[in-house]
């Protein structure tokens, strides 16, 4: 596939197709031919895009309870993962990125 898309860039430049003046022209052109020369090949997007879902952040209890409400620190997954990798409690996580980020969620 790599040398088929070689070909047709050549292809492309001998007609006067330049990749970065006509970028639009040309990578349709690329993307049309190869579609054609390989119908088989799975191309990951079924001609639908489908928006991607923001991931939840994890949420745990707050570090100690105060008068001014309820603060909770939200996690990221990564955060969360790292935190499960190096068995530490996410409470105990939590509360070193509390004290981290001056109480700022984050």
């Amino acid at each position: 596939m790599t040398g088929m898309a070689y070909g047709v860039h050549e292809d492309l430049i001998a007609r006067g197709v330049h990749p970065q003046r006509d970028a639009t022209k040309y990578y349709d052109e690329i993307n049309r031919e190869m579609r054609k020369r390989f119908p088989d090949y799975s191309w990951g997007d079924s001609g639908v895009k489908e928006p991607r879902q923001k991931a939840n952040a994890n949420v745990v209890a707050p570090v100690t309870r105060t008068l001014s409400g309820n603060k909770k620190i939200a996690l990221t997954q990564t955060q969360v993962a790292l935190a499960k990798r190096l068995n530490i409690p996410l409470q105990e996580y939590a509360k070193q990125v509390a004290a981290l980020n001056g109480g700022n969620n984050g």
